[in-house]
């Protein structure tokens, strides 16, 4: 190696001057040379094979093969590093970008002279300047450590802002110099580096990256590797987002997460969903906290599905315990997704869906109506008079269902350069619901955006989203029963009928399907949400973050009734003399404000990080409604057109939350784990002395897999064991519940002749001194890996204990306040064992898959009522408000409460003679032959109340999920099951369809209890006893399978589209179950009244689910 300069020593004089003499020599007779020059490198290949030498050894081989010779500074390059080169027949230029790849280091051609120079550190620069090839397209597939294509790779030219990424099978395409350094990388994998080379194939595996899987678990206010978790955590992949056509990302935890129950509201299009943590541990309200970004949000029905990045539950209270009191139910925080380095990419798709009523109601025709109604009813029913026609035959429940529609369209842009990156994302879903005057639709758009400066010291990030919704919703469809198919459609003139005694010998009916056409109701909400937050790097090891989040929301409800006559009867229902209109507006507002400081650090084998912070949240929410009617016209529908006002309301309520916190983990060596937490909140929600709750948590783990004993295991790949223990608040009050309400307005009379004068009175009396509802969780979990990996196992037992529940408590009317006051009392425990399980395969090269299942089993149990005293009681049903549940101390929380069954009376004998009613002989003489036979539970010969007992529960022995899927080639499969088993119902539509005057029959009426059919199980008609009963219960199991997806992918199918994939699925396609209602996914009603645990598992649902098929398309343009 002639003119390598070898000797360090040489004053630094000489060196500039030997250098700039033969620098200066080249650059004079370089334009003589260039041409020549340049065709020698274009043209020059060999063959390299060295193992385990020195960079001076292969710089040494190259000038032995080639005429290139090489001139450096020692002190620019370590030659003494040790590298392997492998090269058959290629270029010199590849050769070096191999071997530098690593190094700060640029060259450039001279002659036959190759310079080769330091570049700084920060200016990543790329290092091919020996020629210009001609751009090639370079395909490949991305692939993990098992093989499993991965989507989403970011992939990046160095040096440049160009980049792409791969779609959904792994596969991307790029086109690039050669010398090019391709850049791969992935969240929880190492980045790698490929130098393009002469083949335009390049296929890559990425392993798994340790440090990188910290950013794959969010834990609240930071992140942590999912291996070093030692609280209870699940995570969601995002595929479950995009495979189903859905309003809420909220649903796709169903069945997917172990302990986490989620059902919908009904079937109604943008119904609520209901969420349970680990079962209920509280009355009053049980929903997760959720967190979006850093900003928290009431639910995840604002967001578009497609945003979605990642979604973690936090299920215990260690891992929860650093949002403090917001946290008592879990949390359940979602990241959304971020523009990626590299040039632009847009992903866009469509789709379009069908769905049907997964279940129809057997019920009665015109002519079974009126002979069934000609038993029930003492006034004459249609059959026995001559308005009976026999031409009419409404069925109301075919008109008032149809084929719904879902449709879902978007598209997002991501891209980024060396400082900054952005993300936007638009999106517009409708459905047109399944059951008439019933809809939503959304309208989404998101930007995210980052940036950071050069030396990564600051970073600002951002995010911001709008949601526009709208919902019409059917509220009289099934709503206590449906409509007598002895009414006609339409009367002689075009107008409703509604019942009346004298044509259809009912007096108190109502025409369900007309006021769902009539009545003109409309629900918009406009959500704003988002955050910025400026991250500081203070010091090598400390970080400072500023969080600003706002969220704002904006409702308007609109309801206006039109004039109408539809019958004499039931004028309350039937008749409106005076159009009215309903309109009010609400907004809220959320500010949050969030500072931390952040110390993360590595002493030896000792890893620390720790976090304080301090938190202010206020809340301002405004709201106001007028009543108005008397309109000269059903075409005029402003307030203003009114003649008549009727009334105005308003409010404004102000809460705020303070809270300091703080957070250490800690591990060595990999093996041992401790997390400790503790937060103090002080909430304006409590009177001054009380406002300040103190919540603290701690958890450890030992991975055993870490061990040195273990290392010669063969059975396992990983164990780890975890224990914790924690508390959390809950701040489940009304605004200043704490505080008596006075009505400056409250009428007294005075005198004997009865003047009425106004004055001041307590309304609502208050207990001072309420303190914070406590949740105390203690959980133990295993987490195992077997065959390499391949199959995985976690395993979680917890114990949760909820004391001082605060609850309303009655006061007696004599007070002079019939409104309840709020007291802590009540305690709940709840125990429950989650196990899931997950096995992929990805050892074929076209063909992979995994399976995932998980089960769950959760107890609750009333161990105290405190105060209360009595039990408490809700799962109101019928329109004499018959209760249905109760919490009972000893019970589970909403046991079904009513009377035991002992068959149907056969005749008249059995009523006088049954030991039950021996002492009441005003029962005996009310009942007759097919009622239903009360146990007399207490032995003193009389049924009423205290006869009541537990007849079942709606809570499950477990539930389960299980998810299949498989890949081959361009197609990609999944089927998802999911269910319970153990629960029961009560199906309160039996007394709708059986008992209700209002209402038609269901044809089990049909087959009731006659002398001629005394076999029958069903009551007699016209039976009185109809009250809560074990007749009402059945068996709420069923197995469902919930999506079944297909889809193909086609590659480059039109030019610029480097991916295209058509699919097709469907919801909900089969069930199966012993339930006779709608469908046995009820959801959680908050229209009965009470707390709403207390009206779980009872079916008093009208909207019904639906099957769904959709098919559609997903595009990737880059």
């Amino acid at each position: 190696m002639k003119n390598l300069i070898r000797n360090r020593s040489t004053s630094l004089f000489c060196l500039k001057f030997n250098l700039k003499m033969k620098l200066t020599t080249f650059l004079l007779i370089v334009s003589m040379f260039k041409i020549e020059a340049s065709n020698y490198a274009q043209n020059t290949k060999i063959t390299l094979d060295l193992n385990n030498v020195t960079v001076e050894k292969v710089l040494d081989e190259i000038e032995l093969k080639t005429d290139f010779k090489f001139l450096f500074n020692r002190s620019d390059i370590d030659v003494s590093k040790i590298v392997s080169v492998k090269a058959k027949r290629d270029k010199v230029k590849n050769i070096l970008n191999q071997l530098f790849l690593d190094m700060a280091i640029s060259y450039e051609l001279l002659d036959k002279q190759i310079i080769i120079k330091s570049v700084p550190e920060n200016n990543e620069v790329n290092p091919v300047n020996l020629l210009i090839d001609q751009q090639k397209e370079i395909k490949g597939t991305v692939t993990d450590s098992y093989g499993a294509p991965l989507p989403g790779v970011s992939i990046i030219i160095v040096g440049t802002v160009r980049g792409t990424q791969t779609d959904f099978d792994g596969k991307f395409s790029i086109k690039s110099d050669m010398g090019d350094i391709l850049e791969f990388s992935f969240i929880g994998m190492k980045t790698e580096k490929i130098v393009v080379g002469t083949s335009t194939i390049i296929n890559v595996q990425l392993k798994d990256d340790a440090a990188s899987l910290d950013e794959i678990v969010l834990i609240g206010y930071g992140q942590i590797s999912k291996k070093d978790l030692t609280g209870a955590v699940a995570s969601v992949n995002t595929k479950d987002f995009k495979s189903v056509t859905t309003s809420d990302p909220t649903l796709a935890l169903q069945g997917r997460v172990a302990g986490v129950y989620v059902q919908s509201n009904g079937g109604s299009p943008g119904a609520g969903v209901n969420v349970l943590v680990r079962g209920a541990a509280s009355i009053t309200n049980v929903d997760p906290l959720y967190v979006v970004d850093g900003v928290f949000l009431q639910s995840l029905s604002s967001i578009n599905p497609y945003d979605v990045k990642s979604i973690e539950v936090l299920k215990d209270a260690s891992a929860a315990a650093i949002y403090g009191s917001r946290a008592a139910n879990g949390v359940i925080i979602v990241t959304t997704n971020r523009g990626r380095k590299g040039g632009l990419v847009v992903n866009a798709h469509s789709s379009i869906g069908i769905s049907t009523v997964t279940n129809k109601l057997n019920l009665l025709n015109a002519r079974q109506y009126a002979d069934v109604s000609n038993i029930a009813f003492s006034t004459p029913a249609p059959a026995n008079s001559t308005a009976f026609d026999p031409n009419i035959d409404t069925d109301w429940q075919s008109l008032s269902l149809r084929t719904g529609v879902v449709e879902d369209y978007g598209f997002d842009i991501s891209g980024g350069g060396e400082n900054s990156s952005i993300f936007f994302s638009a999106n517009y879903f409708k459905e047109k619901g399944v059951v008439i005057s019933s809809g939503f639709d959304r309208i989404n758009i998101r930007v995210n955006s980052e940036f950071w400066t050069t030396n990564k010291k600051f970073k600002l990030t951002q995010s911001l989203a709008l949601a526009h919704k709208n919902l019409n919703e059917n509220n009289f469809y099934g709503n206590s029963g449906f409509d007598f198919p002895t009414l006609p459609l339409y009367d002689d003139s075009g107008n409703f009928v509604a019942p009346n005694a004298i044509d259809h010998g009912v007096s108190v009916g109502l025409n369900r399907y007309a006021r769902a056409l009539t009545f003109d109701d409309k629900n918009q909400i406009n959500d704003v949400f988002g955050n910025i937050s400026g991250e500081l790097e203070i010091l090598p090891n400390l970080k400072y973050k500023l969080n600003l989040g706002l969220n704002f929301q904006s409702n308007y409800n609109y309801l206006y009734v039109p004039t109408y006559f539809w019958s004499v009867s039931n004028a309350q229902w039937n008749q409106n003399t005076e159009a009215d209109l309903t309109e009010g507006r609400s907004t809220r507002f959320d500010a949050l404000i969030d500072n931390t400081l952040t110390y993360t650090t590595d002493i030896e084998k000792h890893h620390i990080n720790a976090i304080i912070g301090n938190t202010v949240q206020k809340i301002t929410s405004r709201g106001t409604s007028v009543f108005v009617s008397d309109f000269p016209s059903n075409d005029i529908r402003v307030v203003s057109g009114a003649s008549q006002f009727n009334s105005a309301t308003g409010e404004e309520i102000e809460s705020g939350l303070q809270s300091l916190f703080g957070r250490l983990i800690y591990d060595y060596d990999k093996k041992y784990f401790f997390t400790g937490t503790v937060r103090q909140d002080k909430s304006s929600r409590f009177s001054k002395d009380y406002r300040t709750g103190v919540f603290p948590s701690f958890s450890a783990g030992w991975k055993i897999s870490n061990e040195e004993f273990f290392a010669g295991n063969k059975t396992f790949s990983d164990l780890k064991l975890r224990a914790s223990y924690g508390e959390l608040g809950s701040q489940n009050v009304s605004d200043y519940a704490f505080s008596p309400v006075i009505n400056i307005n409250s009428p007294y009379t005075l005198g004997n002749n009865g003047t009425t004068v106004t004055g001041f009175s307590i309304t609502q009396f208050t207990v001072p001194n309420l303190v914070w509802e406590t949740s105390k969780t203690t959980n133990f979990g295993v987490d195992a890996g077997f065959l390499n990996g391949k199959l995985n196992a976690s395993i979680d037992y917890y114990i949760r204990k909820t004391e001082d529940i605060l609850i309303s408590l009655p006061i007696p009317p004599s007070s002079g306040s019939d409104l309840p006051i709020t007291v802590n009392s009540a305690t709940v425990e709840n125990k429950g064992l989650e196990l899931s399980v997950g096995y992929r395969n990805n050892d074929h090269k076209d063909f992979t898959y995994s399976a995932n299942f998980n089960i769950n089993t959760s107890q609750n149990k009333v161990t105290s009522l405190g105060q209360l005293g009595n039990p408490i009681v809700g799962g109101i049903f019928s329109e004499d408000l018959l209760t249905s549940t109760r919490a009972n101390t000893g019970d589970q929380l909403g046991v079904f409460w009513g009377y035991e069954t002992a068959g149907l009376y056969r005749s008249q004998a059995e009523i006088d003679n049954d030991p039950n009613l021996q002492n009441d002989a005003a029962a005996r003489s009310l009942l007759k032959p097919g009622d239903l036979i009360w146990l007399d539970q207490n032995g003193d010969g009389l049924v009423n109340n205290d006869d009541k007992v537990k007849i079942g529960d709606p809570f499950p022995d477990f539930d389960f999920g299980l998810n299949l899927s498989a890949s081959y080639k361009n197609f990609d499969f999944s089927l998802f099951f999911q269910g319970q088993v153990g629960n029961e119902i009560f199906n309160a539509r039996k007394y709708y369809l059986n008992f209700e005057e209002r209402s038609n029959f269901s044809t089990d009426r049909l087959n009731a209890w006659t002398p001629s059919n005394s076999n029958s199980n069903i009551p007699v008609i016209g039976a009185t006893r109809v009250d809560a009963s074990d007749y009402y219960v059945e068996n709420g199991s069923y197995l469902r399978l919930k999506q079944i997806n297909i889809a193909y992918n086609v590659k480059d199918l039109i030019k610029g589209l480097s991916n295209t994939r058509f699919f097709i699925g469907a919801q909900n396609l089969l069930t199966i179950t012993g339930y006779s209602g709608y469908d046995p996914e009820l959801g959680v009603s908050t229209s009965t009244g009470g707390a709403r645990l207390l009206s779980r598992g009872v079916d008093n649902t009208s909207y019904p689910q639906s099957i769904q098929v959709n098919a559609g398309i997903q595009l990737t343009i880059n």
